[in-house]
């Protein structure tokens, strides 16, 4: 299942995890939007910055766009809604007595 993805840490609730780990960037719109990566290159058909996207564009993004797990022969959750999420979104999703650790990453310059 593509990590830090709604459908990725809903499933985890579901597994029992003792807490949720996850990291947010402001978007350019002062939206709280969960992504790991400075960049959206690795992990979305999107390119550039996560900060510098705005709300309405990083929903857009397909989050399984570049994930594989064979070097890329394939990709399985290509075109399959997984989308960038927001802090908000993500929070709704998960039982409401699971600890979440998160981390703010803020732009280097």
């Amino acid at each position: 299942m593509r990590r830090k993805t709604r459908s990725s840490h809903s499933a985890s609730g579901a597994l029992g995890v003792d807490a949720i780990e996850f990291d947010l960037h402001v978007s350019r719109d002062g939206a709280l939007v969960v992504t790991h990566d400075e960049t959206l290159d690795r992990t979305t058909n999107g390119s550039g910055r996560s900060p510098c996207t705005r709300r309405r564009n990083s929903g857009r993004l397909d989050a399984g766009a570049r994930f594989t797990r064979d070097g890329g022969r394939t990709f399985p959750w290509r075109g399959r809604g997984a989308t960038v999420s927001t802090f908000d979104e993500i929070i709704e999703s998960l039982p409401g007595d699971l600890p979440c650790i998160i981390e703010l990453k803020t732009p280097r310059d």
